[in-house]
């Protein structure tokens, strides 16, 4: 027996996949090349795009949204800037009564902040798209996405 077995106190040591560690680097790539047929053919291979970090970078490519500018703390603030969209009285009430059901466990300042995030998340889209039409479902589809 070595002395680290017996001491009881040994981490296992992270095992790298070389599978795992040579399919990141081929997603990595092609997200950087936005190569959307190697990224379709990776998701669609053994493993998909291993880890939700891994999915964050590919999903955006893969929808066709922008590269993400340096300063994101600009554009994040800037929807609230814009001119109102004609919606958006409609997503206040659909807003005011979501996460009604679920998450059941939430306190009620909690689920005000879900509520804010909820509606900050709609009314940025619209605003910044203001050829959308906000739709019945939408808000349930955000929440979602949310929890």
């Amino acid at each position: 027996m070595d002395s680290s077995s017996e001491s009881g106190d040994s981490l296992p040591e992270k095992v790298i996949d070389p599978f795992h560690a040579e399919k990141e680097e081929a997603i990595l790539k092609a997200c950087k090349q936005r190569d959307l047929a190697k990224l379709r053919a990776l998701a669609e291979s053994q493993g998909g795009f291993l880890n939700d970090e891994i999915r964050q970078q590919a999903w955006p490519v893969l929808l066709g949204l922008p590269p993400k500018c340096s300063s994101e703390d600009d554009s994040s603030s800037s929807w609230q800037d814009l001119p109102p969209h004609k919606d958006e009285d409609q997503v206040q009430l659909d807003v005011d009564r979501a996460f009604t059901y679920y998450p059941d466990h939430e306190t009620e300042s909690a689920r005000n902040l879900q509520k804010a995030h909820l509606s900050s998340l709609i009314l940025s889209v619209l605003r910044r798209h203001p050829y959308l039409h906000y739709f019945q479902g939408y808000h349930d589809i955000c929440q979602v996405l949310l929890l």
